[in-house]
């Protein structure tokens, strides 16, 4: 299965989400992720020169509801207050907790808005 795109705009200086998403396959029948390992990185460019964002579970994930293939993404205001980034490009990637299989669920852009104060 392809990954979605999903292109979202972070507030400077703000708590972003919670944001509750679900992993379901082409039946739309959800995907269990209990174990699973999750990691967002957001880089300036593709090629990951320049990372910005790098978010795992316990640091901007947390599985809510495994079996269902429920997990939350939130990321306190200290975080949001320290990006200096206008736009980067990012990818979010699952890995089974064998460790043997990644999928890369979504990718985008996140736009910083930043803060005046």
């Amino acid at each position: 299965m392809a990954a979605g795109t999903w292109n979202f705009k972070i507030e400077q200086g703000v708590t972003f989400g919670p944001k509750t998403l679900t992993w379901t396959d082409v039946n739309g029948d959800a995907v269990d992720i209990t174990g699973y390992t999750i990691d967002l990185e957001g880089m300036i460019t593709k090629t990951k020169s320049v990372k910005k964002i790098d978010l795992a579970v316990g640091s901007g994930f947390t599985l809510t509801t495994p079996t269902s293939g429920i997990f939350t993404m939130e990321i306190p205001f200290a975080t949001t207050t320290a990006y200096d980034f206008f736009k980067i490009v990012y990818n979010l990637v699952m890995t089974n907790a064998a460790g043997t299989t990644k999928t890369r669920l979504l990718g985008g852009e996140i736009t910083l808005s930043r803060s005046s104060s």
